[in-house]
């Protein structure tokens, strides 16, 4: 599973966090070692550290992140908004490191016709 192997688009992402993406913001915004390769975008081995350091702590509460039933370890995430029965947003990742975009998500969420009726 953390290799990523037979998982759509993971492969591409992995790549992406070791030679860096110039469209996407940078991961860490306080100064550090990775200034060296430039500011204002998402630098090489910038993701992929954040990844690993993600999953080291994972790794090392293991037990007690783990669901009991292991078959589930495989399943991806999403990410849903809905009102009342209706859902107004959906997202199911395509892939182990696909994610939500968080902006959209926001939107969805915080948009009034979003809201369950009767809530302000």
């Amino acid at each position: 599973m953390l290799a990523g192997l037979g998982s759509p688009g993971t492969m591409q992402e992995v790549a992406r966090g070791y030679l860096g993406d110039r469209s996407a913001p940078p991961v860490f915004e306080k100064a550090g070692p990775f200034d060296i390769l430039g500011k204002d975008y998402q630098r090489p081995m910038e993701l992929a550290t954040l990844r690993l350091n993600s999953m080291v702590t994972v790794l090392s509460r293991w037990k007690d992140l783990a669901p009991p039933d292991h078959s589930l370890l495989p399943r991806l995430g999403g990410a849903i908004v809905m009102r009342g029965r209706r859902t107004v947003f959906r997202h199911d990742d395509s892939g182990i490191l696909k994610y939500c975009d968080l902006d959209a998500l926001v939107k969805a969420a915080s948009d009034e016709r979003a809201l369950p009726e009767g809530r302000e």
